[in-house]
C-alpha cells in the first residue's frame, strides 16, 4: 500500500510539473510571436494573458488589422487573415485548432465564445455570374458579427453577411447563411433554428 499511494504521488508530481512546463512553453511561443509580428509589420493588437498555439499564420495586406482582447486562446494551425480589413476578438473567447477567420470587410467576435475545432468564418463568396470563369469572379463581401457567449461546434461555417445573436449555439457541420436570432439553437445547411435555450426538449 505504501509503494502504491508513492507511486500515486510521484505521478501527480509529474503531471504538474509538466502542466506548468507545457504553460511556460506556451507564454514562451506567444512572446515570440509577438516579436515575429512586429518585425514582419503584421498590424495587431493584443490584450493580456493572449495564448497562441503552434503553426498560427497571421496576415494583415493593404492596412488590414487584428485586434484580440484580453485572455483569448488561439489554438494550432489556426489562421487570421484581414486583407484591408478589420477582425476583432473579443475578451475569454477561443479559437480552437485549424479555425480560419478571414476578413476583406470586417468579422466582429464577442465576449466568451467558443469556437470549435476547423470552423471557417469568411466575409465573401465568390460572384456566380456565368459569362466569367469562377476563378476571376470578384469577391462580394458582407460583414460578419458573431455576438456574445456563442458556441459554434466543430466544422461549423459561417458565410458572408451572417449575425449570430448572444448566447446561440450552432451544431457541429452547420453552415450559417443568415441571421441567427439571441439564445438559439441552429442546426443544417443551412443552418435553421430549432428550439431556443432553456425550452424543454420534447
Amino acid at each position: 500500500m505504501y509503494y502504491k499511494n508513492k507511486h500515486i504521488t510521484i505521478n501527480r508530481l509529474l503531471r504538474k510539473v509538466s502542466s506548468i512546463f507545457s504553460l511556460f512553453i506556451n507564454k514562451c511561443r506567444t512572446h515570440i510571436y509577438r516579436i515575429k509580428f512586429l518585425i514582419s509589420g503584421v498590424n495587431i493588437t493584443f490584450g493580456k494573458n493572449v495564448s497562441i498555439g503552434r503553426m498560427v499564420t497571421v496576415k494583415t495586406p493593404d492596412e488590414g488589422k487584428i485586434i484580440i482582447g484580453n485572455n483569448v486562446t488561439i489554438a494550432d494551425f489556426v489562421v487570421l487573415f484581414a486583407e484591408n480589413a478589420e477582425i476583432r476578438i473579443g475578451d475569454n473567447t477561443g479559437a480552437e485548432i485549424g479555425t480560419q477567420i478571414i476578413a476583406i470587410k470586417s468579422v466582429t467576435i464577442g465576449e466568451f465564445c467558443l469556437i470549435a475545432a476547423y470552423c471557417v468564418i469568411r466575409d465573401m463568396n465568390h460572384g456566380m455570374d456565368i459569362s466569367v470563369p469562377m476563378a476571376l469572379q470578384k469577391q462580394e463581401a458582407d460583414p460578419i458579427v458573431i455576438g456574445n457567449d456563442v458556441w459554434l461546434g466543430s466544422h461549423v461555417v459561417v458565410t458572408a453577411g451572417s449575425k449570430i445573436g448572444n448566447g446561440s449555439v450552432i451544431g457541429a457541420n452547420a453552415v450559417v447563411t443568415s441571421n441567427i436570432p439571441a439564445g438559439a439553437i441552429a442546426v443544417g445547411v443551412p443552418a435553421k433554428v430549432v428550439r431556443l435555450r432553456g425550452e424543454i426538449q420534447k
